[in-house]
C-alpha cells in the first residue's frame, strides 16, 4: 500500500529500529493482491492491503479510521473547524482514481447536488497532498497522508463533518505463530497513530487456516 509505505511505515520503522537495531527488515511495496500472495506463501511477517475477503492460510484484522480534508493554507476554508459536503461546492477537489473512497465522495456530491471543479485526477494520495501544498486544490484523503502533509506550513488538515471511513487490512501468515518482532511493530504502528490523534478501530482476527 503506497499510502502507508511512502512515509508512515518508514517513520514507524525508524522508531522500531531504535529498540531493535540488529533486526533485518524488508519493506516492499506491492499491489494488494500481491501482498496477499506473499502472506499466503508464509514468507512475509506482516502485510497491509485493501481487501475484504478471508483467504486460507492468512490471518487478518480490519482497521478503520476516518478520512479528512487537506486544504491549501491560503484557502478561506481554513477558517472552518470542519468541512461539510456543501463546503466543496465549486472548489477544485483533487480526485482519486475510481477507488472506494472516491465513489463514496461522488455519491455524496450527487445526493446533495453539489458541483465541484473536476480538473485533476491522481493515482496516489501523496500526489494529491503535494498538489494541495502547491495551492492547486483540496483533497479528501486518508488521515496518514494528511497528517504527514500537515507537518508543512503549506497545508491545513480539517476533519470532515460527514462520515467517510478509510479501511484497510493487516495480514499475517496463518500457518505459523506471529513473530515477536511483528507484534512489536504493530504495537509501534498503533502507538504512532495514537500520537497523531488518528483513531483506529481494530476489528477481530479472522482466520481460514
Amino acid at each position: 500500500m503506497p499510502v502507508l509505505s511512502h512515509a508512515f511505515l518508514p517513520r514507524i520503522l525508524a522508531n522500531f529500529l531504535q529498540h531493535n537495531c540488529q533486526t533485518k527488515i524488508g519493506l516492499k511495496t506491492y499491489r494488494s493482491e500481491d501482498v496477499l500472495r506473499q502472506i499466503q506463501a508464509q514468507t512475509t511477517d506482516i502485510g497491509f492491503a485493501f481487501t475484504a475477503e478471508d483467504i486460507a492460510g492468512v490471518n487478518s484484522q480490519t482497521v478503520t479510521c476516518q478520512c479528512v480534508a487537506l486544504i491549501p493554507a491560503s484557502s478561506q476554508l481554513t477558517r472552518k473547524s470542519t468541512i461539510s459536503v456543501a463546503d466543496l461546492s465549486n472548489e477544485c477537489v483533487i480526485r482519486h482514481e475510481k477507488d472506494m473512497i472516491q465513489r463514496c465522495i461522488d455519491t455524496l456530491l450527487r445526493r446533495n447536488e453539489i458541483k465541484i471543479n473536476k480538473q485533476i485526477e491522481v493515482s496516489l494520495a501523496s500526489t494529491a497532498a503535494a498538489l494541495v501544498a502547491e495551492g492547486v486544490g483540496i483533497a479528501i484523503t486518508d488521515p496518514f497522508t494528511a497528517y504527514l502533509a500537515n507537518e508543512t506550513r503549506d497545508v491545513v488538515m480539517r476533519p470532515l463533518a460527514f462520515n467517510l471511513p478509510f479501511e484497510f487490512t493487516i495480514l499475517y501468515p496463518g500457518l505459523r505463530p506471529i513473530h515477536r518482532h511483528a507484534e512489536r511493530f504493530i504495537e509501534q504502528f498503533m502507538l504512532t497513530a495514537d500520537s497523531m490523534d488518528i483513531y483506529l478501530k481494530i476489528g477481530p482476527m479472522h482466520s481460514l487456516s
